[in-house]
């Protein structure tokens, strides 16, 4: 996943076409930098370029 922004307390990243802001984003951050991920904010699933 694409990553614009992160420190030890924030990610700002860039959601792929498809995958769940819910539960998708926050398990596949979780293991591209390991801990554990809150999403803040989120965007629905079907938005995208």
């Amino acid at each position: 996943m694409e990553l614009l922004f992160y420190d030890e307390n924030m990610v700002v990243c860039v959601k792929p076409v498809g995958l769940d802001s819910e539960h998708g984003v926050p398990q596949a951050l979780a293991q591209q930098l390991g801990g554990t991920v809150y999403p803040l904010h989120r965007l629905d699933v079907n938005v995208g370029v």
